[in-house]
């Protein structure tokens, strides 16, 4: 069974489960996939299951474009399993259980439904403003691209999953009194966030400790048990 992850700025991720071979995406009551906000078209786009884990993605309103890979839809394309594309303020990724292994499927599982319920909109659909959309923008680069650099150079991209600093971590970092977790990091829909998890752990951000946890700006210096690094955009990988 294929799956949408919908994602929007300052909510948890959420699923959408498909049920039939071609889903309408839009704000109107007859879409399958309704999206309730004015940046999206009452009818924006179709998109159907293909043979094996792609589907054709394809615009039916050029008022808001469909945004995919940094570019404006101008027609119909072929997306594969996992990759994203952006509708008004929401952003949608298409999955299928073909292509998933176990641990996938429990997480997503657990993953709130993204539940059809229409909500009252204005029936003119704007255009979003260009404000707007250099935020969305500067939220997706942080997601795809934001990371942590040490004091040696060592660079380590954090995307959207959740990442453990620690002595024995993903990303390693000084103990302090024991050898466990001291710190994770996530996505949190607007900026990555550190959160501190150790008893005993220290964590700052520019000299300021997190008692719980804190939402990283760009350059910000954080240190975790007595170890530095900076938050940054990191370049794309060639």
């Amino acid at each position: 069974m294929p799956m949408i992850i919908v994602q929007e700025s300052g909510q948890p991720a959420r699923l959408f489960e498909v049920r039939s071979p071609t889903v309408r995406i839009g704000r109107g009551a007859d879409c399958d996939l309704l999206l309730p906000n004015i940046s999206v078209s009452r009818s924006q786009a179709t998109l159907g299951d293909l043979d094996g884990t792609s589907a054709r993605l394809t615009p039916l309103s050029s008022k808001n474009p469909i945004r995919y890979r940094d570019v404006d839809l101008t027609g119909p394309i072929i997306v594969e399993h996992n990759e994203s594309f952006r509708v008004g303020k929401f952003r949608l990724t298409w999955l299928h259980e073909k292509a998933l292994d176990g641990y996938k499927l429990h997480e997503l599982a657990e993953m709130p439904r993204f539940v059809r319920v229409q909500r009252q909109v204005q029936e003119e659909t704007f255009s979003i403003s260009p404000d707007l959309r250099r935020k969305l923008e500067e939220y997706e680069s942080l997601r795809k691209l934001g990371g942590l650099v040490s004091d040696q150079g060592t660079k380590w991209r954090l995307g959207a999953a959740l990442i453990e600093i620690g002595p024995n971590a993903t990303i390693p970092c000084a103990s302090r009194l024991g050898r466990w977790t001291a710190a994770k990091v996530s996505w949190a829909g607007n900026g990555h966030k550190i959160e501190r998890v150790g008893l005993f752990a220290t964590v700052t951000v520019d000299g300021v400790p997190v008692a719980d946890q804190h939402i990283l700006k760009r350059d910000q210096t954080i240190t975790v048990n007595g170890t530095t690094f900076q938050y940054r955009l990191l370049s794309r990988a060639r």
